[in-house]
């Protein structure tokens, strides 16, 4: 009879706990505070909602994988002190998921507080709104590939397009795969038609990609890598078409 009414017991609390974390969780959402979750999952999801897209941009040291099991984000960095370590934007860092945004500026202004090792920057096209978040250190940059201007003709591949713009800087930017998620998304069909003039290279991957309104919402990743010494090289990987919408 004692085991029984001690195992009633058990059975009550675990069923309050339950409540009373379901209710804090509603009342979280209700206020715009749900649990936290990865910066891509939060990405996608506010994509979805105020039909925005994004294009992520981080750096490593080494030649590690950047997508790891971590639910943390912890980036596995041989050789950096503690102070460098937190300085890198990792997009799988856990942030607010706050789903009661309503804006596209307002989510920008979310993103740099939750986010303070990205550099945002917001760029308005006439019917869309793309969001850049650039480790703030390859931000800063002035040789840094990507902020750099480039004049470029081509037609081919999307995907070829790193390559052909590597091209022009000693071979710095190239395409290839940046995950080591299970399902590996990259965009290997998709015909680019590009001419430009003076135009940064970010702008140039971006505006490379044809029927946007159709493609993921991450448009594509670039990952920096430190490879002997200050030699880097950029590696981007486009996401492809958008499977949900």
């Amino acid at each position: 009879m004692h085991t029984r009414k001690n195992n009633m017991n058990r059975a009550i609390t675990v069923l309050i706990t339950i409540w009373w974390a379901l209710a804090c969780t509603s009342q979280c959402r209700a206020n715009g505070l749900a649990s936290k979750t990865n910066v891509l999952t939060y990405l996608r999801i506010m994509g979805d909602k105020l039909d925005c897209y994004f294009t992520i941009e981080t750096r490593q040291p080494h030649l590690t994988i950047l997508m790891n099991s971590d639910s943390t984000g912890s980036l596995p960095v041989n050789g950096d002190s503690p102070t460098e370590k937190a300085s890198y934007f990792r997009y799988r860092q856990l942030i607010g998921d706050n789903e009661a945004i309503s804006s596209v500026d307002e989510l920008v202004l979310y993103l740099k507080e939750q986010v303070p090792t990205a550099h945002i920057i917001l760029e308005k096209k006439k019917k869309k709104s793309i969001i850049h978040l650039v480790d703030k250190q390859l931000a800063e940059d002035p040789n840094y590939i990507l902020n750099r201007n480039v004049n470029v003709t081509y037609k081919g591949t999307l995907n070829s397009l790193p390559n052909v713009i590597g091209d022009k800087f000693n071979s710095t930017l190239r395409s290839g795969v940046n995950t080591a998620s299970a399902v590996v998304l990259y965009d290997f069909t998709s015909q680019a038609d590009v001419k430009s003039t003076r135009k940064p290279v970010r702008t140039v991957l971006t505006d490379a990609i044809p029927d946007q309104d159709h493609y993921s919402r991450i448009m594509w990743t670039a990952v920096n890598r430190r490879t002997a010494g200050t030699d880097s090289q950029t590696t981007v990987q486009y996401l492809g078409k958008a499977i949900t919408h």
